[in-house]
């Protein structure tokens, strides 16, 4: 079976800033902890709850995202969970309590899942057998580039900016992805069809 697209790159460029941008804001907190606890009054055992609030809700929805995805459809999942995700990392920008900031990064985490649930199977949809491995690569590299930024950036910002800073930045990323996603990504039915150009 044979398969192409003539976005396939574009499709990808989508695919790998949702890797990249998700594994960003699961590290961001990191380096900045101190500044985010000090602005919520945060306690230590909380303030870490922050960071692994976000990794364990991105973990668990993981699998049930990706039989979600087969029951309705990789596009439809992909652009809700990259939409929960982006309202999720808006509202912890804005959250006023430890509390608040925690159940939003849960939210914010569970978009993450829904999103990176469905970045395989489009690009396995999409590319050619001879260029799925570069494609698949691509996409693995950004997840990891993303984790190496994230403190680093996290640091950067909430010393020039204050921690809600870390929480924004990724935001315009985010919104260009979901209007990327809605242009140029495929139902199943119409990836299943397409056929190989060149």
């Amino acid at each position: 079976m044979t398969k192409s697209h003539s976005n396939k790159w574009i499709i990808l460029l989508v695919v790998t800033l949702v890797s990249f941008i998700t594994n960003v804001d699961s590290t961001i907190v990191i380096i900045g902890l101190p500044k985010l606890m000090q602005g919520l009054n945060m306690s230590i055992e909380v303030g870490l709850l922050s960071i692994t609030s976000y990794i364990i809700a991105s973990t668990v929805l993981l699998l049930p995202a990706g039989r979600w995805a087969d029951i309705i459809g990789t596009k439809r999942v992909f652009i809700l969970g990259f939409s929960i995700f982006t309202i999720g990392t808006v509202l912890c920008g804005i959250a006023s309590s430890e509390i608040v900031l925690i159940l939003y990064r849960v939210i914010q985490g569970s978009g993450a899942a829904l999103a990176l649930a469905t970045a395989t199977p489009i690009i396995i949809k999409t590319f050619p057998e001879e260029q799925l491995g570069l494609a698949l690569g691509i996409n693995a590299t950004s997840w990891v580039i993303g984790a190496l930024i994230g403190p680093v950036a996290g640091g950067v910002l909430i010393s020039s900016f204050g921690w809600r800073s870390i929480f924004f930045v990724t935001v315009p990323f985010a919104l260009f992805g979901i209007i990327g996603a809605a242009i140029v990504l495929k139902d199943n039915e119409i990836l299943k069809k397409q056929k190989r150009i060149f």
